[in-house]
């Protein structure tokens, strides 16, 4: 078992990293390197949420950077996100953006885009496996812009 280190926190990881990107943290637990001795690396004065991040793409090779680019206001990355978002919206992803619209509700581009996906590809939506299951965990102001964005189609 390998310590990564932030600020105050440590994080425990016990398996090897996935993600190809994190070969600087592979190399340093693979070699004879003194954070390979001692299963321990300190990287600095990193907020915990933002090591948890960077965990989670380590292990997964995937990151919320709307997440952090909404928390230190980092309106350009923000926007970025939100356009990638939008161009890859599917019926595949959309339980995940209305999740993420949840959590983020001043991505307007992205709430009306998702909003005009709904309406467009409305029975497709409503006929998903999992529907009744991603619906129910949204929140309320979120259920009332899509049931009015429905409405003002009919």
């Amino acid at each position: 078992m390998s310590y990564l280190s932030s600020a105050i926190e440590h994080f425990k990881h016990t398996e090897p990293f996935w993600h190809p990107g994190v070969l600087f943290f592979s190399a340093m637990f693979a070699s004879s390197m003194k954070e390979s001795k001692e299963n321990f690396v300190q990287i600095g004065e990193i907020e915990p949420e933002i090591m948890t991040e960077l965990l989670r793409f380590m292990y997964t090779g995937q990151v919320d950077l709307l997440a952090a680019a909404d928390m230190y206001h980092l309106d350009i990355l923000k926007s970025m996100c939100g356009k990638a978002l939008i161009e890859t919206l599917s019926l595949q992803n959309l339980p995940d953006i209305l999740k993420i619209l949840d959590r983020h509700e001043t991505y307007h581009s992205l709430l009306e885009s998702t909003l005009e996906f709904l309406a467009y590809n409305g029975k497709e939506v409503a006929d998903l496996e999992n529907f009744d299951d991603f619906i129910k965990q949204l929140s309320p102001p979120l259920l009332a812009k899509i049931s009015r964005a429905a409405l003002r189609k009919c």
